[in-house]
């Protein structure tokens, strides 16, 4: 039962996902997700920074706290592209269908672009989010 009904709150990433969807049309002047919507730079780089520090989180509560981050950018983007988190799911479960799979290691060659990116976007000694 994983449907929205007239009984039980809106909430989860879907509700998010209807969220950003009304906020790309008629955000808030000013706002931070219109401010998102609008730069790609800057969502590019929060993203970025989100997923490294989902990547170094430790404690439960900081692991849970940083993939809402995660997931929160990654829907602005998802959003601003047209794409849904059917969208999203269609492709995950495609890939479990998946016979070949790829090793899996890391592509040398965006971890340099993150680190380029983290690099210009804040120095070492500034606190996180």
């Amino acid at each position: 039962m994983n449907r929205r009904n007239c009984w039980q709150p809106d909430r989860g990433l879907g509700a998010l996902q209807r969220t950003l969807e009304g906020r790309l049309r008629e955000a808030t002047e000013g706002s931070y997700t219109r401010r998102l919507f609008q730069d790609p730079e800057l969502l590019r780089h929060k993203l970025v920074e989100e997923a490294q520090e989902l990547s170094e989180a430790q404690e439960p509560d900081d692991v849970a706290a940083e993939a809402a981050d995660v997931f929160y950018f990654a829907l602005v983007r998802c959003v601003a592209a047209g794409v849904s988190l059917e969208d999203v799911e269609r492709h995950l479960d495609a890939r479990t269908l998946k016979l070949e799979r790829r090793p899996g290691d890391a592509k040398a060659h965006r971890i340099e672009a993150a680190l380029a990116i983290l690099a210009n976007k804040k120095p070492a000694s500034s606190s996180s989010s």
